[in-house]
């Protein structure tokens, strides 16, 4: 990435404070709220009972509130259902239309860290390091910022998109998945998205037993489209055996597969199918 160009991801950031805030999303995200004392960032999710995703997000701490980006296609699904937990829990939640979230270069990044200024606020992507550096601005501070550091602000997340892409992360919420797969499936132990020492949350129970027994029989794992068109909840194929689906498709699609020990080694080799398609396991940092 250019160090003279910001980019515009597609997030949106809801804010909470309140004097219940930390024990309010401590009883229901995956992650350990604490870690913020001394981390700038942490990776959650919110879970179904069963231990299935609804939506993934990082959380930040900002003054006396907490700061969730979340993605933007997530937000009015993930506003409400944060607002059913609330119950009489003393915590405001807001959705902060006027808050952007940029991808930043390394350089400015590191420049803009080192300021005293409170124009932005920015982080780190928690999932692996170097992966994202983030920045979030006001609206009416985004001339400023773009003229202080003399960078052209581009409304375009596809750079973004394809790094978190060719990392073997969904570059969008967990949405268009809803209630379908497991955290553990979908990589959140090796993403530093799950604390096992904390007490207990949404979904906990069902995401400690399997990850006691490591009871994780499919992955979700990005695919690269090899010929044709990949397509939704069709079943993937290996040697005329179904062995998962497809979970996402259009540019950035990802596959829930079945692998283990005995068969990964071949199948991060060879080509799957699908009805339509031809494909091959992009990545292989999750088996």
């Amino acid at each position: 990435m250019e160090a003279n160009k910001a980019y515009l991801i597609k997030k949106n950031i809801i804010s909470i404070e309140g004097q219940d805030k930390e024990i309010f999303l401590q009883n229901i995200i995956t992650n350990d709220i604490n870690k913020l004392k001394n981390e700038k960032s942490i990776y959650a999710a919110l879970l179904s009972p069963q231990g299935k995703i609804l939506f993934d997000f990082i959380i930040i701490q900002n003054e006396k509130k907490f700061l969730i980006e979340v993605d933007r296609f997530d937000a009015k699904k993930f506003f409400e259902k944060l607002m059913a937990y609330k119950l009489r829990s003393k915590v405001e939640i807001k959705v902060n239309t006027n808050l952007l979230s940029l991808d930043v270069d390394n350089q400015l990044f590191k420049k803009i860290s080192n300021l005293s200024e409170n124009l932005f606020v920015f982080f780190e992507d928690p999932r692996f390091k170097n992966l994202s550096f983030r920045a979030l601005i006001n609206l009416e501070n985004l001339l400023n910022f773009s003229e202080k550091f003399s960078i052209s602000v581009i409304d375009d997340d596809k750079k973004y998109c394809k790094k978190l892409f060719d990392r073997g992360i969904p570059p969008v919420g967990f949405g268009s998945m809803y209630s379908e797969i497991f955290a553990l499936e979908a990589n959140f132990k090796e993403l530093n998205g799950i604390e096992f020492k904390k007490g207990c949350y949404i979904g906990q129970e069902n995401t400690a037993r399997m990850n006691l027994k490591s009871k994780i029989n499919k992955r979700l794992l990005a695919i690269k489209n090899l010929n044709g068109d990949v397509k939704k909840d069709q079943n993937i194929l290996y040697k005329n055996s179904v062995i998962g689906k497809v979970a996402t498709d259009g540019s950035y699609p990802f596959g829930l597969i079945k692998i283990n020990d005995e068969n990964k080694n071949e199948f991060l080799e060879d080509n799957f199918k699908t009805e339509t398609s031809e494909l091959k396991i992009l990545q292989n940092k999750f088996i």
